[in-house]
C-alpha cells in the first residue's frame, strides 16, 4: 500500500465533511467489529488518491507512563484505518 508521505499521527484533513465521513466509518466499524482498540483523537490525512488514513494511538495514554513508556518509545504506537472516498475500509494496519 502506498501511503502519502505524511507519517501516522499527522492530522492534515480539516474539511468538516471529509472528517465526518471518516469518523462515521470508524464508529460503524467499532459497532460491528470492536476488536481494534484505539484511543485519543482521530488524526486524519489523505491517503494518495484513494481516500483517507485515520490514525489513533493503539495504547491508552494512562498506560504510557512509567516503565511501559520506555517500551512504547521503541514501537510505533499507531493503528491506521484506510478508508476510500466511498466510505469503505480497505486496510487496518499498525505503524506508519
Amino acid at each position: 500500500m502506498n501511503h502519502s508521505h505524511n507519517p501516522a499521527g499527522v492530522d492534515t484533513v480539516k474539511n468538516p465533511a471529509d472528517r465526518k465521513l471518516c469518523l462515521d466509518v470508524i464508529r460503524r466499524l467499532d459497532r460491528w467489529i470492536p476488536r481494534w482498540p484505539h484511543y485519543g483523537s482521530a488524526m486524519i490525512q489523505k491517503d494518495d488518491n484513494r481516500g483517507f488514513r485515520v490514525s489513533f494511538y493503539e495504547i491508552p495514554e494512562r498506560e504510557t507512563k512509567g516503565d511501559i513508556a520506555t517500551m512504547i518509545s521503541h514501537m510505533d504506537p499507531f493503528i491506521n484505518f484506510s478508508i476510500t472516498r466511498r466510505a469503505t475500509v480497505y486496510a487496518i494496519t499498525y505503524g506508519p
